[in-house]
């Protein structure tokens, strides 16, 4: 491959790692190093993001086209496309328990995507500006945000499920070195507060 690897991801079992890069082929090793398979993602939109299945069979990946793809690692079969980005995914997460996929996007957006029928729950939680990294605590109560605008936003993730998001985002931690600001930001139907992860009702 010629160019940079973009993105590296082990699997969650730790028997094999998957990366892409600029010429838009993931590539999937063994730890030991064997090249397993190679799965060509596209002639135009270039691979920014990847996210394993929890069972080690799938692959998602997110493109500088705002799709989200789901591919099946025995034999690199596109198994999904989700469409709702404008712009590029830049990172994915997913649940524990395989139900949700979180994407994050240049289009200043966070979405959740219910993998059972393959669409966007809830509305977009906005930042913004271009929002780059996603995560999900692992008791599925949480998801953090950040990005451009040096902000990242804690959401209550059943309520995103649910509201409009402005009506789930419990705290915005600004971020200028060397110092951490900690801005709450009052909801409208979210009570519960959180103060630098110690809960507080």
């Amino acid at each position: 491959m010629e160019g940079w690897w973009e993105t590296v991801k082990y699997s969650p079992q730790s028997d094999k790692f998957v990366a892409c890069g600029p010429d838009n082929i993931i590539r999937v090793w063994s730890k030991n190093g064997e090249l397993l398979i190679e799965i060509n993602e596209s002639d135009d939109y270039m691979v920014m993001s990847l996210c394993w299945s929890m069972d080690g069979t799938c692959i998602f990946s997110g493109s500088r086209d705002g799709t989200i793809r789901k591919w099946r690692l025995i034999d690199g079969e596109e198994l999904i496309v989700l469409r709702g980005h404008t712009d590029t995914v830049m990172s994915l997460c997913l649940t524990l328990d395989d139900c949700y996929l979180l994407s994050a996007s240049i289009d200043s957006s966070v979405r959740i995507w219910d993998l059972r029928t393959n669409n966007t729950v809830g509305e977009p939680l906005w930042h913004d500006d271009q929002v780059w990294s996603v995560s999900m605590s692992p008791d599925r109560r949480y998801i953090a945000s950040g990005g451009v605008d040096k902000r990242i936003y804690l959401w209550d993730f059943e309520a995103a499920l649910k509201q409009s998001s402005n009506q789930v985002c419990l705290n915005m931690f600004l971020t200028f070195p060397p110092s951490l600001i900690l801005a709450y930001i009052e909801c409208l139907c979210v009570r519960r507060r959180l103060r630098l992860g110690n809960e507080e009702k």
